[in-house]
């Protein structure tokens, strides 16, 4: 979800409660700097806010 960021690190981008926004741009959807975390209860949260509640999001299966 994250380029520059390892998969590890304990941020929001990296986190599988987090859900990240889009907006609508002329021929395709943009992403934002913006998401929110329904873990525990709705919070506004940016890629780079962290908390307690982190979780490793599932990463893709590898491609041979």
């Amino acid at each position: 979800m994250c380029p520059d960021i390892p998969p590890e690190e304990r941020l929001c981008c990296t986190c599988a409660h987090f859900f990240r926004h889009y907006t609508k741009g002329p021929r395709s959807y943009i992403p934002t700097n913006f998401g929110h975390c329904p873990y525990p209860r709705m919070k506004i949260r940016t890629l780079g806010d962290s908390c307690p509640r982190w979780k490793p999001s599932k990463k893709a299966p590898a491609q041979d």
